[in-house]
């Protein structure tokens, strides 16, 4: 009987310690994975493309590395800075493709309150060169270029494009603007710019009613979507400045 107990009994003895060396195996290794994965720092995967990489890393660079803002093109840019004595400095960049011999000038129309603007101190730049200033005609000026010309510069002052009502707030006013240049081209667009001072509000009455709120502050300035020519007339209302920028 107790040989045959012994016997009956070994089998067990054994198997009980083929378990415990495989639980023990198991522990041993998955220690040393567990070892191996805190103690070394995650790496990017090497097969990504040139550029590309893990989601939850954030890109290199600080958040003020984004390119600037550029103006909108436009076939002519207008920079309005209105001054203390209510006078508007005027500066207009026009560009012309294809290039042209002539330029068609027309000041802004008279307010309901106001006499029409005057403009003052008119001078022209065609691709850098100084262009003589002809007489107006009916109120415009039919400038002669000395070449065909791509680029033409604009800048003058402007009288009687602002409006001061009584009962408005101290510097409150009204600007009446659109540009002086009237390019050929039945696409033409206009971007108008108004810097140096508080615009409270800005409308192109000429355009369909959904468009009419047309500018927005950039930076120091406010600016206006791209305007088709014809329909290229600002008001805007400000608070004029008390002192004038350094020119």
């Amino acid at each position: 009987m107790d040989g045959q107990s012994r016997l009956a009994g070994e089998p067990v003895v054994w198997r009980v310690a083929a378990v415990l060396a495989v639980l023990a195996i198991n522990v041993a290794v998955l220690w040393v994975v567990v070892f191996r994965d805190t103690a070394s720092p995650p790496t990017e995967p090497t097969n990504l493309p040139t550029g590309a990489r893990m989601v939850d890393q954030p890109p290199s660079g600080s958040a003020g590395s984004f390119p600037e803002r550029v103006p909108p093109e436009a076939d002519v840019m207008v920079t309005v800075t209105p001054s203390t004595s209510r006078t508007l400095t005027v500066v207009e960049r026009v560009r012309a493709a294809p290039r042209v011999r002539r330029l068609l000038l027309s000041p802004p129309s008279a307010s309901t309150r106001e006499p029409a603007p005057r403009v003052l101190d008119l001078a022209i730049l065609a691709d850098g060169e100084t262009v003589a200033v002809p007489g107006p005609a009916g109120g415009r000026w039919l400038v002669a270029l000395p070449r065909r010309t791509a680029s033409v510069v604009l800048s003058y002052r402007l009288e009687g494009a602002v409006e001061r009502r009584p009962s408005a707030p101290d510097q409150r006013a009204m600007l009446h603007l659109s540009p002086l240049a009237s390019p050929a081209a039945a696409d033409a667009s206009v971007v108008l710019e108004i810097q140096g001072v508080t615009v409270r509000n800005l409308v192109c009455p000429d355009r369909p009613l959904p468009d009419q709120l047309c500018g927005r502050s950039d930076g120091d300035r406010w600016r206006t979507s791209p305007l088709p020519v014809g329909e290229a007339t600002v008001i805007a209302q400000v608070d004029l400045p008390t002192v004038d920028l350094p020119t």
